[in-house]
């Protein structure tokens, strides 16, 4: 048995990384809401890769398999009221702003509609426009006699 010692590098910042998930969902019950945890963790740890806008663009089968959401093709009604309740849920626990469909959910047919439904993409706003949560390397800091 070998002993590795791991250490982040000087880029890991141990209070930005708990700071960042706000305290409710910290507190989620793994079980229960499993599928929000798993969701809000992957939003924070993909923030990073939001647009200007602070904007993920993802498929709903790419959600639904991070999430761990159930993929019943039987009742596909129930698969998609648990993403929408999970999605929800992190809107008013603060971890997303708000989701929204990217393409229009009136095109889906009323029966069968499961393969068209899991290539719809969502947009979700992970964060304000324009807010960077670091610094580039390359950036020289303000000059303070300016």
């Amino acid at each position: 048995l070998a002993r590795i010692r791991y250490r982040p590098g000087t880029w890991y910042d141990p209070k930005d990384a708990t700071t960042r998930s706000p305290r409710k969902v910290l507190e989620y019950d793994p079980y229960r809401e499993a599928v929000e945890k798993h969701l809000a963790r992957y939003f924070l740890q993909r923030s990073d890769e939001a647009d200007e806008g602070g904007v993920l663009t993802r498929t709903v089968q790419e959600l639904c398999t991070r999430g761990g959401v159930a993929q019943d093709r039987n009742n596909p009604k129930r698969m998609r009221e648990r993403l929408t309740k999970a999605l929800d849920r992190l809107v008013t626990d603060g971890a997303i702003i708000r989701w929204t469909y990217a393409d229009d959910p009136r095109t889906l047919p009323t029966k069968g509609y499961v393969n068209s439904w899991l290539a719809f993409r969502v947009r979700v706003f992970v964060r304000p426009p324009n807010v960077r949560r670091y610094r580039v390397a390359s950036e020289k800091p303000a000059d303070p006699t300016r």
